[in-house]
């Protein structure tokens, strides 16, 4: 049995409408893609994820001021929100904010620690049952790593030429990232290039 709340009619017809939204962007119809995130957050104006859907919308649109206001309207109502701070994190950089986009990423990378327990390990077997991975010098499991929150992360201390900084998040990505698909060994190829370049 399922322990979450029964939906509404509504919230399943907005939910709906940001599924099918999602995969208007990815057959490159970014048009329909605005109109279904619009006509979602018609019915449900604090919907962040449908604020995340417009801003990518507007994006690919090549609306970039748009599309930096949806993303920041996302991260107001859920500041979790891991595709609005990944791409407001990529917009802000390309504005030349990097701090901001540092700082937008706070909250998505804290949340992925969220509901894992901790604890003593020497070495990454020691995680792996647990789905983490053993930190070399602090000797713990951590949960698992998203490459993208990273990746943007690394990014950002690239541009700010903040090695240290850079090369931490750089181990984090080998040492946590689950390396499942193609395309992820493709993200893993340009972090490694990232990384030996601040090495």
């Amino acid at each position: 049995l399922h322990d979450a709340l029964p939906i509404s009619a509504e919230q399943a017809k907005v939910q709906g409408l940001i599924e099918l939204a999602n995969t208007d962007l990815s057959n490159g119809r970014y048009v329909s893609a605005r109109r279904r995130a619009e006509e979602a957050l018609a019915d449900d104006p604090k919907n962040a994820d449908a604020y995340t859907v417009l801003g990518a919308a507007e994006w690919r649109a090549g609306n970039f001021e748009a599309s930096t206001d949806a993303y920041r309207k996302a991260l107001e109502i859920d500041p979790k929100n891991f595709g609005a701070a990944v791409d407001l994190s990529r917009n802000l950089r390309a504005m030349s904010q990097y701090d901001d986009a540092l700082k937008v990423l706070e909250p998505v990378i804290a949340a992925e620690g969220e509901g894992f327990t901790s604890k003593a390990c020497e070495s990454l077997e020691d995680c792996v049952d647990d789905g983490g991975w053993c930190h070399p010098t602090e000797k713990v499991c951590k949960a698992p790593v998203q490459i993208q929150t990273r990746r943007s992360q690394l990014w950002g201390y690239y541009t700010t030429l903040e090695a240290d900084k850079g090369i931490q998040v750089a181990d984090e990505v080998f040492l946590g990232a689950a390396a499942e698909d193609e395309a992820t060994m493709a993200i893993l190829e340009v972090v490694r290039a990232y990384a030996d370049y601040l090495r």
